[in-house]
């Protein structure tokens, strides 16, 4: 997957939330990944996504849409060619390195009344992104396409590798048959538990996340089927919590999605609330008492993370996965907040059937 169609991806997703279209700019080839995010943000309607999102407001996507548009931010109109010098900040740095990151920088957007400033660097498709204030110097980002993928998840709530087959009001029930890789910050279901426990709290999970307005699901990693009597014992795997991302893989046949790294991080598990927990014992289900960031593999799916290089081509991958689950296995679901390999890289979920 191309940055442009990483970053069309990603504000698809935004777009698609309020269930609105997007519509992305036409640019060249040659054009990296800064170019090109500067042709959507002089296109993004920044009144709906202000009326929108709450989180819109005071961010970075305001802060460059508006002035690449020439619309006032907190009463003042920020012109790029106003934009300070990269290099001119570094006695904001507070290490050697910081500064050299500076020196080697630019800066691309000013964000009022605090006067925060942007700053890509090096000034390669390669950049990494920095925001750099009167406290210092701050790394957003390894990449311009991670920096989109961050921001949209926080201004909407969800990751955009959630949106490929979604809907806007959160993940689907997971049902049998049905094809995904989610990412959930959980706990497993653990012991033996039957075909009935597993759908009474599938729908039961699914209720509480419309009353709650939280994406929670109780993620099935098997194929009992819907003939399965109800006292069956169910020899699948189930993990419960909060879904960071998914995406419906339609038998392989959709390309992978982006994963934002934030979708791995373990701090989606002090959104859960404990009403959750109650149900699931409720419900007659008990928990393992370890709890993380899982990859599961909905339905009878493999569920695979790829490094951001792996290609798409004629209908599969090409590239060795980072991580793995198979519903086939024993114990599917693999936990991944603990994975040093993830870090520092693009990641790209994908689902296939196994």
């Amino acid at each position: 997957m191309s940055s442009h169609q990483a970053i069309n991806q990603a504000f698809e997703h935004l777009y698609g939330a309020i269930e609105y279209g997007f519509d992305a700019p036409k640019s060249k080839a040659k054009d990296g990944p800064l170019k090109h995010l500067q042709r959507v943000m002089a296109d993004l309607d920044w009144e709906l996504m202000r009326e929108s999102f709450p989180a819109f407001s005071g961010s970075w996507l305001e802060a460059f849409s508006c002035q690449e548009q020439g619309v006032p931010v907190a009463g003042q109109v920020v012109k790029a060619a106003a934009l300070p010098k990269a290099a001119e900040l570094t006695k904001r740095a507070a290490s050697d390195a910081e500064r050299e990151v500076l020196a080697q920088g630019k800066a691309i957007s000013l964000r009022p009344p605090a006067g925060d400033v942007l700053v890509v660097s090096p000034t390669s498709d390669e950049a990494c992104v920095y925001q750099v204030t009167e406290q210092g110097v701050t790394k957003l980002a390894g990449s311009i396409v991670d920096f989109v993928v961050a921001e949209v998840t926080r201004i909407s709530g969800t990751a955009p590798s959630a949106a490929p087959g979604g809907d806007a009001g959160g993940p689907p029930v997971f049902l049998d048959g049905n094809n995904y890789a989610v990412v959930i910050a959980g706990r497993r279901l653990q012991g033996d538990f039957t075909v009935g426990v597993v759908r009474a709290l599938r729908q039961a999970v699914a209720d509480l996340a419309v009353s709650t307005g939280l994406p929670l699901a109780a993620v099935y990693m098997g194929e009992s089927g819907e003939d399965a009597e109800a006292d069956q014992t169910d020899y699948g795997s189930v993990v419960i919590g909060l879904v960071t991302a998914w995406m419906d893989g339609e038998g392989g046949n959709r390309e992978p999605a982006v994963l934002a790294h934030e979708a791995l991080s373990a701090s989606a598990l002090e959104r859960i609330p404990t009403e959750l927990w109650e149900l699931v014992e409720e419900h007659g289900g008990a928990l393992d008492d370890e709890a993380g960031v899982f990859l599961a593999s909905a339905g009878w799916t493999v569920a695979s993370i790829f490094p951001a290089d792996a290609t798409w081509e004629d209908g599969s991958v090409e590239g060795e996965p980072l991580v793995t689950t198979c519903s086939e296995d024993d114990g599917a679901g693999v936990r991944i907040d603990d994975n040093a390999e993830l870090a520092g890289q693009g990641l790209l979920l994908w689902a296939t059937y196994a």
